[in-house]
């Protein structure tokens, strides 16, 4: 019964492969046996990272110690005080921004691209006063 299955199950595949093969293009066929060639390179690959791992995960050995039991003991509970409390640590204050060195005294000169005029009229001409 199991044989007669198998056999039935390779002829319906070999069949649709047949089938399949004559109705796509050649693209598409590419693709297909790609993406199949692809799933199967990673077989060698999964069997021996599940091998490794069943290996580690192994009994353990007679000179391993087994981990110690914990005892009845009451729990340890730490709490936190926050900064300024007595924490004993203190971070320095961040240091002060620099005053912004003063522009020299004089006029600016600016000029404005694009304007048709060598002068630009709208902000008063070409120099502006320094601020």
């Amino acid at each position: 019964m199991g044989r007669t299955l198998l056999i039935a199950a390779i002829v319906f595949a070999a069949i649709l492969g047949i089938f399949v093969g004559t109705r796509l293009s050649e693209d598409a066929l590419g693709i297909i046996v790609g993406v199949i060639l692809g799933a199967l390179t990673t077989l060698p690959v999964s069997l021996v990272l599940v091998w490794a791992l069943v290996r580690r995960t192994g009994p353990p050995a007679a000179d391993q110690q087994p981990p110690p039991q914990l005892t009845n003991q009451p729990p340890v509970i730490v709490v936190n005080p926050g900064p300024g409390i007595g924490s004993g640590m203190q971070y320095p204050a961040l240091p002060q921004p620099q005053q912004q060195l003063a522009l020299p005294p004089g006029q600016r000169h600016y000029r404005t691209i694009g304007s048709e005029a060598e002068t630009d009229q709208r902000y008063g001409g070409e120099t502006w006063p320094s601020a």
